[in-house]
């Protein structure tokens, strides 16, 4: 147990029609070993009956807030700018975490004398538990090494790295170093990954934490899983604020550049993968005719077949070029159809 169980911690949680997961959520939290928290909820435009589940519980340190308006990012932003903690630590509102998340978070952050915990998590679909750990288990990592080990592969994994997922709800830092960084509100995709490029950026020291503290519930309900509409306008927006995210902080090298364009060129093959979701045929192939327009003006196509993707990527990208539509239609279709399939498995 800490030495030092005074100091509090926020924990942030956005809601958007949460009231389904609510309990859950709440029965992690009723039960953590460190007792020195507070919890802002923040719902953002839903209103499903979530206040009046937390309202009943009738604690002092669960405080709700309602956005009339806004989105995930807006809430977290709201919710650092009222946080009361020394310490901080991210939710989402479908999601758990182990029993002795919040002590063993502030104990190694007071013994390992580090700015930032990293930990592992429990990927949590239809009821089976699978785990996800970092590389460098139990390490220190310096600035030079956070850069080098865990942002390049936050952009894009390649050789043997582990693709290493931006989430905000694998780190416990002090408020001091989250209010250096804001949420783009602008943006509603990987919003998580542009936030902890630039946090990591002011971090001097992190302890990668071999323990899986989190329980991130993968629901085929959930956005991974809808057809997103917009979903390559939304990724061109996205991928030039990433970029010019790098330049700000002089992260744009050589090596840099070649992670953010293979990064850039499966957006197209990911917005082909969720049209190919839509019952509409006809709505699916107007729509990878629109892909396939958009992906010829693209100045970076010429070098997408050049990088190291996988043989259905590149196969993808070639259908792409050629226009051939129906082609690509068809393999992402039932390649859906396989993922979805293995899903309920």
């Amino acid at each position: 147990m800490t030495n030092n169980m005074k100091e509090k911690i926020t924990v942030i949680i956005p809601l958007h029609n949460s009231k389904k997961y609510l309990n859950r959520l709440l029965d992690s939290l009723e039960h953590q070993t460190y007792q020195n928290f507070e919890v802002l909820f923040i719902e953002n435009g839903s209103n499903d009956g979530s206040e009046k589940i937390i309202k009943e519980q009738n604690k002092s340190n669960y405080i709700y807030y309602y956005l009339e308006s806004g989105n995930v990012s807006a809430a977290r932003n709201y919710g650092i700018n009222i946080a009361k903690g020394k310490y901080i630590f991210f939710m989402d509102s479908d999601d758990t975490i182990e029993r002795n998340c919040l002590e063993i978070c502030m104990d190694q952050i007071y013994n390992k004398k580090v700015d930032l915990v990293m930990f592992g998590f429990n990927k949590i679909l239809n009821n089976k538990k699978e785990s996800d750990e970092l590389l460098f288990n139990n390490t220190i990592l310096e600035h030079n090494e956070i850069v080098n080990k865990i942002i390049r592969p936050m952009i894009y994994a390649q050789n043997r790295e582990k693709l290493i997922m931006g989430s905000v709800w694998r780190i416990f830092t002090k408020i001091e170093y989250i209010k250096k960084v804001k949420f783009d509100e602008e943006v509603s995709i990987a919003e998580d990954l542009l936030y902890c490029i630039e946090l990591f950026n002011y971090i001097n020291s992190i302890y990668i934490l071999d323990q899986k503290l989190y329980n991130y519930y993968f629901n085929t309900e959930s956005a991974l899983n809808r057809v997103k509409y917009d979903s390559l306008n939304r990724s061109i927006i996205y991928n030039e604020k990433l970029k010019n995210k790098l330049n700000k902080l002089g992260l744009f090298d050589k090596d840099m550049e070649k992670r953010f364009y293979m990064r850039k060129g499966r957006m197209y093959t990911i917005a082909v993968s969720e049209w190919c979701r839509e019952k509409n045929k006809e709505k699916s192939i107007k729509t990878i005719k629109e892909i396939a327009k958009e992906y010829s003006i693209d100045s970076n196509k010429n070098n997408y077949c050049k990088y190291s993707y996988s043989i259905t990527t590149k196969l993808a990208l070639y259908f792409l070029e050629k226009k051939f539509i129906y082609l690509i239609y068809y393999t992402f279709y039932f390649k859906e159809k396989i993922r979805l399939k293995k899903q309920t498995l």
